[in-house]
């Protein structure tokens, strides 16, 4: 599966803090915790647990929690939809329960590839 790249995510973050700091709705030292911690991050699962911190009290943050989270379930959906295309030729009842647990609400390919280790080889 095709992870967000971790650079365009930080960048991404800044600016949309920035643009909350420009507008005055972001106090200097709230964004500089908020810089400060974003820096720390060194995986793009640390970058979204930092962000998760911030997310209650910045709406901006948590916005962009959910456009990355939309960003990834459109990632996980195009992945899975070429898996089964190549799948359901060889096993096709295999191929419609990942369909039909892919669609579950929270689904995750991590997820859906502990469950079926062989989506791995497609």
């Amino acid at each position: 599966m095709a992870e967000l790249a971790m650079p365009d995510l930080v960048t991404r973050l800044k600016n949309l803090v920035n643009e909350e700091f420009q507008k005055q709705k972001l106090d200097m030292a709230s964004l500089m915790a908020i810089l400060f911690a974003l820096g720390q991050a060194q995986t793009t699962g640390e970058l979204i647990g930092t962000a998760k911190a911030f997310a209650d009290r910045f709406p901006v943050i948590d916005g962009f929690l959910s456009e990355v989270s939309a960003q990834e379930k459109q990632s996980m959906e195009k992945d899975v939809q070429a898996i089964i295309q190549k799948m359901v030729a060889r096993d096709p009842m295999k191929a419609a329960q990942i369909a039909k647990d892919a669609m579950q609400p929270g689904a995750t390919f991590d997820a859906l590839a502990a469950k079926y280790p062989e989506i791995k080889n497609f």
